[in-house]
């Protein structure tokens, strides 16, 4: 057998793996991607939450200083006029 025979009969029996193994990358890059979506579909979601939470305390604090301020109107005026 010449070089090229035997190099061809090589190429032969390695394509099948090189097959085998680009089929396997390409899968886990799907899946990794589909990781990567999910991750960061849960990260928008807990930030949606945080925002919503924040807006919800801030309201809440506002609201108990408008009655403190209105129950210290009430003593004042009550005390000093």
């Amino acid at each position: 057998m010449d070089e090229f025979e035997v190099l061809k009969k090589e190429l032969q029996e390695l394509f099948p793996e090189y097959v085998e193994r680009f089929r396997n990358l390409e899968w886990l890059e799907a899946q990794l991607e589909g990781f990567h979506l999910a991750e960061q579909k849960k990260h928008e979601e807990v930030q949606r939450k945080m925002k919503s939470l924040q807006r919800r305390y801030q309201e809440e604090v506002c609201l108990r200083f408008l009655s403190l301020s209105e129950s210290i109107g009430k003593i004042l005026e009550e005390n000093f006029f």
